[in-house]
């Protein structure tokens, strides 16, 4: 994530991190504001279209920030490794329970169109930059081989969570690196 310089940023990277830890509908604007340092009047300063605004911007913050990790791998194993290990941090800093923003979003958004394309958003440009690792290294379907790693990695931050264990996650890099070599 990027550094929080300002009270935009720092209530955009307490959202992500607080919808990844409850989910989407337990994360209230008062938290956010509370947990960014930042006053409840910055809120609709900063995000005139109230919550959703913030999750959608939210959302899409942290899932760039993946997507970058994923562009500056030189590899899709490295770049499974990247995410796994920041996932890893992520699930083991909050015991066990943070995972993905992106995850907890879709998991909830199917009542707002606006908030599901966020969440689609984010997994299609994940997609796009693993196919780019992928069909560099030759893999002959890209964009299933993509869709099994995000699919992948998604359900063993489930299977973690509910485990307290980061073993689903290890299981899962490692199937990775066979299926995809």
């Amino acid at each position: 994530m990027p550094r929080a310089n300002d009270s935009r940023q720092r209530m955009l990277i307490s959202a992500a991190t607080l919808m990844a830890q409850r989910g989407v509908g337990a994360t209230g604007l008062r938290e956010v504001a509370e947990h960014a340092g930042v006053s409840r009047g910055s809120i609709s300063h900063h995000f005139p279209g109230g919550k959703a605004e913030m999750v959608g911007d939210a959302v899409r913050l942290a899932g760039s920030a993946a997507a970058a990790t994923i562009a500056d791998s030189k590899d899709t194993a490295s770049a499974i490794d990247s995410i796994c290990d920041i996932y890893r941090a992520a699930l083991e800093h909050s015991d066990f329970r943070a995972a993905c923003p992106v995850g907890a979003l879709a998991a909830e958004a199917q009542a707002d169109p606006d908030l599901t394309a966020a969440a689609a958003g984010v997994f299609e440009e994940w997609r796009v930059r693993l196919v780019e690792l992928l069909e560099a290294e030759g893999t002959a379907d890209p964009v299933a081989a993509a869709d099994l790693a995000i699919a992948s990695v998604e359900g063993a931050l489930l299977l973690c969570r509910v485990q307290r264990s980061v073993e689903p996650l290890e299981h899962v890099r490692d199937g990775l690196h066979r299926a995809l070599a």
